[in-house]
């Protein structure tokens, strides 16, 4: 898909911002990075923010046997172009 695919897609980029500052507040370090190992429960707190995230959005969730969190958004139903 290419940008002009999708013409009305905008970004607010202060709550994008805003949202990656609230996740790096999880496992936060002394220098500003982020430390949240595997399966650790900084780790979860992280995961569930985000998957808190996509509900909100109206994703659907599915978390494989890994852990990996996947969210999906529901396709909008275009009429077929003919």
């Amino acid at each position: 898909m290419k940008p002009a695919d999708r013409p009305n897609l905008k970004i607010d980029s202060d709550r994008l911002w805003s949202s990656l500052m609230e996740l790096a507040e999880i496992g936060g370090t002394e220098k500003g990075g982020v430390c949240r190992i595997a399966l650790t429960d900084l780790d979860r707190q992280g995961r569930d923010l985000f998957v808190r995230w996509a509900k909100a959005a109206g994703c659907t969730i599915k978390v494989d046997q890994l852990g990996n969190v996947f969210a999906a958004a529901r396709a909008a139903i275009r009429p077929s172009r003919r």
